[in-house]
């Protein structure tokens, strides 16, 4: 990436910046070759042979306007995508989508009102690159005007000179108007996670291992990207085996599971799938809706992991190249598990098709979800006594487990 980035900068470095009336000619020029391409679409073949060259050529140098105008100002755009990263995003695709935020500003803008381009495309830029954020960022995505009040949050925080909201939560979210409980739950979401081979030597298994607990059963979503709620590696490779291979292979690409930690743009992972960026968006969101529905379990269960089946459904991919550290089959302390109290801490989940009849079989038992879900997909939380259907992030239904003995007889669930 850092090749490609020094690259790019030394790209833009090669256009010119504009002065306020060479922006104003290129803004006319762009105008001209729009009104052109209308007179000669409403003209089609009635216009004259002459009157269609004309508006051709004055098309052709609007095109021409408007790509100048955007080559002169690609470095504002890097410059103001440059104060975003670190959030989730690389920088090269903070750029991308602020490119695309500087094109539409072109498109907008009036230079018969005086200003420089500059001060009108920044907040065009700026919103670009933060909805990126808002929608991209997470596995599980935040809602764009939650993004936007977590990001008041933080801002409300350093203006009372506090190092974190959660220092002074209720003043913090009386400046920003939001009551007290919805900025806890918000600032739950988006909390920052640390790799667990970090924290082990420093703070030891036991209490590093409560926490996991504790913030995943209160919170029941995905934390900052990459770090899968700060798994280690053979156990975030754990959770991708409940996605199909190409699914896992995207994910595990796109937020740096495997070689190193460095996640890659989608563009990078299409080359190596030989597929679209626009493919690798559409296979990343749809099994971004499995992991939200197994983390939703996962905190139903209050453990963290689901169990290791005795026979893997598949081996370790061959594009896996480094090999992940070892890992406890759980992130739950020995006292807990042994525990007569608690509740089952290993479980496995499955994916099932919702029937044309809106049920599912799970484990020689139907369980109806409704027909309005017909084809489609839930995962079943199976844990000792109980079978639990999620879907979209909630659970639609339970039904008892029940055990087919010899002979189709139903033993009940086991103790």
């Amino acid at each position: 990436m850092f090749d490609s980035l020094k690259h790019y900068r030394k790209e833009i470095g090669r256009f010119p910046l504009l002065s306020r009336q060479q922006e104003a000619e290129l803004a006319r020029a762009i105008e001209a070759g729009v009104l052109a391409w209308d007179k000669l679409d409403e003209g089609g073949r009635k216009l004259a042979p002459r009157l269609r060259r004309e508006l051709q050529e004055i098309t052709r140098r609007g095109e021409q306007a408007f790509t100048e105008f955007a080559e002169a100002n690609l470095r504002l755009v890097m410059s103001i995508a440059a104060k975003y990263t670190g959030r989730g995003l690389d920088l090269l695709d903070l750029v991308q989508e602020g490119n695309l935020g500087m094109v539409h500003a072109i498109e907008m803008f009036d230079h018969r009102k005086g200003f420089k381009f500059s001060t009108y495309a920044v907040p065009w830029i700026r919103q670009a690159v933060t909805r990126a954020i808002a929608d991209q960022s997470r596995t599980i995505r935040l809602p764009v005007h939650a993004h936007d009040t977590v990001t008041a949050l933080h801002r409300a925080a350093r203006d009372l000179a506090l190092n974190s909201p959660h220092d002074d939560l209720p003043a913090v979210a009386a400046r920003v108007g939001t009551p007290v409980d919805e900025a806890r739950a918000l600032l739950s979401r988006v909390r920052t996670t640390v790799p667990l081979e970090a924290l082990t030597e420093a703070i030891g298994d036991e209490l590093l291992h409560e926490e996991f607990d504790r913030t995943t059963r209160e919170a029941r979503s995905l934390e900052d990207e990459p770090d899968y709620l700060g798994l280690a590696s053979d156990e975030v490779l754990l959770l991708l085996d409940h996605v199909s291979p190409r699914e896992a292979r995207v994910l595990a690409l796109r937020h740096g599971v495997v070689d190193g930690g460095h996640g890659l743009t989608l563009d990078a992972i299409g080359r190596q799938l030989g597929v679209t960026r626009e493919r690798v968006r559409q296979i990343e969101k749809q099994a971004t809706g499995v992991l939200r529905d197994l983390v939703v379990a996962y905190g139903m269960s209050r453990s963290v992991l689901p169990a290791r089946p005795a026979e893997p459904r598949r081996t370790r991919p061959a594009w896996v190249k480094t090999a992940p550290t070892a890992s406890k089959s759980t992130c739950l302390p020995e006292a807990a598990a042994s525990s007569e109290s608690a509740v089952p801490l290993v479980f496995t989940s499955k994916r099932h098709r919702v029937s044309s009849s809106g049920h599912i079989t799970v484990e020689g038992q139907a369980i109806s979800v409704g027909a309005a879900l017909r084809g489609v997909t839930v995962v079943v939380l199976v844990e000792e006594e109980l079978l639990r259907v999620i879907h979209d992030g909630r659970q639609l239904t339970t039904a008892p487990r029940q055990r087919i003995g010899p002979g189709g007889k139903t033993d009940g669930a086991e103790a």
